[in-house]
């Protein structure tokens, strides 16, 4: 939060979890600083795709994505190493961003007092939905809600068209 601005932020998310704790989080920081309305409030999602190793991650990647892209860059410049898919996209009053990427995942998971190490490989898909102008704290309450199942429903669908099966 800055600038008269929110953004919450969350890795694969236990929704019911992250939806208490970014409202509360919103109240508490609203009832001390009194920015509302806020300027800009965004809600970004990351999801990952897991597979057994980072080529077969970025294979899927580059032939889904870029896959005449790639003949043309290979003929003379090796192979990809990175990249990714960005679509900006606009709808009435609100606005998405749409990455994909291969990553290898090397982190730390930290919740209350459990610790654990998260190693795998995969593809991730990371969706930021926000809204600008004059937003009150119960649009951006009622944003939440929306933008996880805009989310969720979009990366079903990249699932679906990669040949993924869910594994929810």
């Amino acid at each position: 939060m800055y600038n008269n601005r929110i953004v919450i932020d969350t890795d694969e998310p236990d929704y019911q979890y992250f939806k208490v704790t970014a409202q509360k989080a919103v109240d508490t920081y609203n009832s001390f600083f009194e920015v509302e309305p806020f300027n800009r409030v965004g809600i970004r999602y990351h999801w990952t795709i897991k597979y057994p190793s980072l080529k077969e991650a970025k294979d899927i990647f580059v032939n889904s994505f870029f896959s005449k892209l790639y003949k043309i860059a290979a003929v003379d410049l090796g192979t990809i190493e990175g990249g990714q898919v960005e679509l900006r996209l606009a709808k009435e009053n609100k606005k998405y961003t749409i990455f994909i990427r291969p990553i290898a995942v090397r982190s730390v998971e930290i919740r209350d007092t459990d610790k654990r190490e998260l190693i795998y490989d995969a593809l991730l898909v990371d969706i930021d939905l926000f809204k600008e102008g004059k937003v009150s704290l119960r649009e951006f309450h009622s944003l939440l809600d929306e933008g996880y199942n805009f989310t969720r429903s979009r990366v079903m669908l990249i699932m679906n068209l990669l040949g993924v099966k869910n594994n929810e």
